[in-house]
């Protein structure tokens, strides 16, 4: 904390100077440094007295029952099953399917983070949280739900292990964990939000609260408990959300956002005054009559807008405030196609009862998510008139000042904190009503998290520990084994979370991890059957080592703005009148000290932020590289550019499998092996229809998945060679295949 309000030392009245008193001598004599250089009255402290009993009792019962529904759901659904643990054994029907992608949608990152972020800046950059991810599951019906549904599979990442090999499938592995970790962290950080505005609890404490009674809630009951306890959570939380809109969209008195601020006046001695454009007030800037406030800071001459129109298609459409367009359109991609690769989401269309259950419900919640949670961001008009810069909570920042708003000084707003929202229910809202968006918030995230948890311990158990030799998971014990995982998942969370307490922003960094690498192989696996593993390694890892390397080359200077005409950093304070004051009597406006930011400059560098341009330009490079491995195999089939990576852990198998084969839920058995070396290692053999596999190569399947026409089917092995050397030749099973010392570990 500097010593004084400002770095310069400046007159603020006669005699008196910013370094004539330190910031501590400030406090004590005028309360706060805005009222001591800029005489802006200092924050009112927010009461939050009750809140405790009428808030955080409705909050701790509710999650409480929520508990308790989990383990009762366990002990009549898993029955010790894998399956029913991690996909409710295929038999969900579509609302259930439809409430539990909802619920795992629309988080506190879409409706917390929504309204934050839009009291912050603007509508937009808080709606494009629930606008990408209502999307992204429009676009999961559109493109996967139904193909992944058929498939047969236990956990998003076996997809990429069977298309494109075992090697791959750890990677993505890897790279979802990851995601998902800071997906988890973000919702702690909303229940951890909720816990401290109700209980006052620290940060740490509430973090590992939030952590602990999800992690029990989670490995209780896998997904039954997960998504049967969404079907009363979504009926009877969410509901809470739309009610809240309406009710405080009709019954706000006036109009919904700031309306155009009535100004101050200042009181220069020597009969001199000083007052902003139509301010028709008393100096003493109370109503004699009534007693009212008659003053405010100024901060929306025309009034504040709920949503601008232009906000998404013009970089000047705030002026004389910077517009993130950027980063709020890349939000919108990164979370609707992202979100493709999202384990969660792809869970629940895997545990879907048909293929059409899958798609359908996709494209219903999807829609339902977009009207719930973007019109959840219109309160931040009402946040912002309660305790936005016009406010008695407004708080600023004294050592700036910024030529665009006229302001020598206190020129940078400093909004209240991440829970804005809660004040508004606390004190605006009934509270009953207030309470319910409370629990519905809790409710909103615990559905995410717990599904997030579940995702990460499956991924880890199924995917990555059940590779290890020896001590690796077993069908016996891959239950418990995922339970055992719920913990250090958890506990990473949590760190994420204490690391960075920002819900929204950690909901966009999630799916942009994945996005960057992930999305491509993902979607080729499905719609470009000669894609080889090849090309799919490559394009994974291209696309994540460039999102890595732009994190840390391009310019980001924090401030998410990249370019516009009032993209300008806040400058140190300087001396002076805000410019736009108007001086009694007029003859003296040129000797009063009001600014001229003509002669004296504030010293406002460009803000220069191109987050998101990396966001765009990884998958792109992912993309390439797919196409570019594809051309080069096709043109030099003989040629492996991998040719250093063991082929085995580049084996394929079918990406449908019938009922006649091999349940995928037990495809890393033992009877897979090709002798007892390969058994050995640590990725998986081929299976043993892998020379049957045209679907994996480019074949053309007939009815059935048969071959279709023989004089016109494209040959599995014309472009793969990796297929074409574990192919199986005549009299000799796969079983028997001689394995090269350098083929395993």
């Amino acid at each position: 904390m500097p010593e004084y309000c400002t770095e310069d030392n400046f007159e603020i009245s006669p005699g008196l100077f910013t370094h004539s008193l330190t910031r501590a001598q400030v406090e004590e004599q005028y309360g706060c440094c805005q009222m001591f250089v800029c005489s802006i009255p200092c924050p009112v402290s927010f009461d939050n007295k009750g809140v405790a009993v009428h808030f955080g009792i409705p909050v701790a019962v509710v999650s409480l029952s929520w508990f308790i529904m989990a383990l009762i759901i366990a002990k009549f659904t898993i029955k010790g099953d894998a399956r029913n643990f991690f996909v409710c054994n295929r038999t969900l029907p579509m609302y259930v399917v439809v409430c539990a992608l909802l619920a795992q949608g629309l988080d506190s990152n879409a409706t917390l983070g929504n309204v934050v972020n839009s009291y912050k800046f603007a509508f937009w950059d808080g709606a494009v949280l629930p606008l990408g991810l209502g999307i992204s599951l429009i676009l999961n019906g559109l493109l996967l739900a139904a193909p992944i549904n058929q498939m047969g599979l236990l956990t998003l990442p076996e997809l990429f292990g069977r298309k494109y090999g075992g090697l791959m499938e750890v990677i993505v592995s890897c790279i979802e964990i990851t995601s998902f970790t800071f997906l988890l962290a973000g919702n702690l950080v909303g229940i951890s939000l909720v816990l401290q505005f109700c209980f006052g609890l620290a940060k740490g404490a509430s973090i590992a609260i939030a952590g602990s009674v999800l992690c029990l809630y989670s490995a209780s009951g896998g997904l039954f408990s997960v998504a049967l306890t969404d079907l009363p959570q979504v009926i009877g939380g969410f509901t809470a959300f739309t009610a809240t809109v309406i009710y405080m969209m009709t019954h706000e008195p006036g109009s919904p956002v700031a309306g155009p601020s009535m100004g101050f006046a200042l009181d220069l001695g020597n009969n001199m005054t000083a007052t902003t454009p139509g301010y028709n007030g008393s100096l003493t800037c109370v109503d004699p009559v009534t007693g009212a406030s008659t003053c405010d800071n100024y901060a929306y001459p025309r009034g504040d807008t709920l949503v601008n129109n232009g906000g998404m298609t013009d970089p000047d459409a705030y002026t004389p405030f910077p517009n993130a367009i950027l980063i709020n359109w890349v939000t919108i991609f990164v979370l609707g196609l992202g979100n493709l690769c999202a384990l969660d989401f792809q869970a629940r269309c895997m545990a879907s009862k048909t293929p059409n259950v899958a798609r359908f419900s996709c494209f219903i919640s999807g829609l339902l998510l977009i009207c719930i949670g973007v019109p959840f961001g219109l309160l931040s008009g009402l946040a912002r008139k309660y305790y936005g810069p016009d406010s008695q909570y407004a708080e600023f920042e004294t050592d700036t000042c910024s030529a665009p708003l006229g302001l020598a000084s206190c020129a940078e707003w400093l909004p209240v904190g991440q829970d804005v929202l809660f004040k508004l229910l606390w004190q605006h809202a009934p509270k009953a009503l207030g309470a319910w968006t409370m629990v519905a918030i809790v409710t909103a995230s615990m559905s995410t998290a717990d599904g997030a948890i579940l995702a990460t311990a499956t991924v880890m158990a199924h995917n990555i520990w059940r590779k290890v030799p020896r001590y690796g998971t077993k069908e016996a014990n891959l239950l418990w084994v995922a339970r055992i995982f719920h913990l250090p998942m958890t506990v990473m969370a949590c760190c994420v979370a204490a690391w960075a307490y920002n819900p929204a922003y950690l909901l966009v960094v999630a799916f942009d991890i994945v996005f960057a690498g992930v999305l491509v192989p993902l979607l080729a696996a499905v719609y470009y059957p000669r894609g080889s593993p090849n090309a799919g390694l490559l394009a994974c890892l291209s696309g994540s080592v460039v999102r890595v390397i732009l994190e840390f080359t391009l310019p980001k200077d924090g401030s998410l703005v990249a370019f516009g005409k009032y993209a300008l950093q806040y400058g140190p304070a300087l001396m002076g009148l805000p410019a736009f004051m108007q001086i009694d009597p007029p003859d003296q406006q040129s000797s009063a000290g009001v600014w001229d930011p003509d002669t004296r400059k504030c010293d406002q560098g460009p803000l220069s932020d191109w987050t998101g341009l990396d966001s765009i330009v990884s998958p792109t490079v992912s993309l390439l590289v797919f196409v570019g491995v594809a051309l080069f195999e096709h043109f030099w089939p003989g040629r492996d550019i991998l040719f250093f990576i063991s082929k085995n852990w580049r084996a394929t198998k079918p990406l449908y499998q019938g009922d006649d084969q091999v349940d995928p839920d037990t495809s890393r058995t033992p009877a897979l092996a090709v002798d007892k070396a390969v058994a050995s290692s640590i990725f998986p053999a081929p299976p043993r229809h892998l020379k049957d596999d045209s679907s994996a190569h480019g074949g053309r399947m007939g009815p059935g998945g048969s071959s279709g026409n023989k004089s016109t089917a494209v040959s599995p092995l014309a472009d793969d060679p990796i297929a074409r050397e574990l192919q199986v030749i005549p009299g000799m099973s796969l079983r028997e295949r001689p394995v090269k010392p350098e083929d395993s570990i």
